[in-house]
């Protein structure tokens, strides 16, 4: 048997993932009375990424939700403290989404972080995976 006719119409697929540096900041917003987080990319190299490349990186189980309106949740701003750009998750949603998760634990009565609640909501879609032992920790007994 001849190997290309083998192959033919075999496509091979490589992507590669180049290894990026994510930096984190989490702000109070007065006017939303929540807490927005604000990060900015680079590779490794510390060439920043652009907001299209960042929207791709967005984590592929949230990307089809947020596509409605991905400018809108995902933009470039001014850090509020250092002045230099970062991006941002918008805060205008962060009430609808927080209100199921506030709900269960009220009706559970039991406490809630919410900044770790809320971290661990808003963080995946951006790769910020919040660690399981921040939730038990901070809802173990007194």
């Amino acid at each position: 048997a001849n190997v290309e006719d083998e192959t033919a119409g075999v496509q091979a697929v490589c992507e590669i993932h180049a290894v990026l540096r994510y930096e984190y900041h989490v702000l109070y917003s007065f006017s939303y009375q929540i807490p927005v987080l604000y990060f900015r990319a680079s590779a490794l190299d510390g060439q920043p990424l652009s907001l299209e490349e960042v929207w791709r990186n967005v984590h592929l189980n949230y990307r089809q939700r947020l596509q409605q309106g991905p400018w809108d949740t995902l933009t470039q701003q001014e850090h509020p403290l250092l002045g230099q750009p970062f991006f941002m998750l918008h805060p205008c949603r962060t009430e609808e989404f927080m209100k199921p998760a506030l709900d269960l634990a009220q009706a559970g009565n039991r406490r809630v972080n919410y900044i770790v609640t809320w971290l661990s909501v808003v963080g995946p879609v951006i790769r910020l995976d919040v660690p399981l032992s921040y939730s038990t920790e901070v809802s173990a007994p007194d």
